[in-house]
């Protein structure tokens, strides 16, 4: 998962206490491409975050989303992970907040 750290704040405990809490924002966070052992050398999936205009999204990234049947965006990052827990491509995932 892919958050942009918005700022900070603190929250207040029963007791008047106060606990500094940083806030973040997760936006459209979707697998874009997964590597595995097999044809990569190693196991990690490719995760975007935010919706970028096409514009300003190169030809090359335009093809590598276009292969992935997913809309560009605006940042991503490889996360590497254990066999098991890759993810399937395209999947999308909701945060829940408590």
């Amino acid at each position: 998962m892919i958050a942009q750290k918005v700022g900070m704040t603190r929250v207040f405990g029963e007791d008047g206490s106060h606990i500094p809490v940083t806030v973040l924002k997760v936006n459209n966070c979707q697998v874009v491409a997964k590597k595995t052992d097999k044809t990569d050398g190693y196991n990690a999936v490719q995760v975007g975050m935010g919706l970028a205009k096409v514009k300003r999204v190169s030809k090359q990234m335009r093809g590598h989303f276009a292969k992935a049947e997913v809309e560009p965006n605006k940042d991503y990052e490889s996360l590497g992970l254990a066999r098991k827990l890759l993810l399937n491509l395209v999947q999308k995932f909701w945060l829940t907040i408590l």
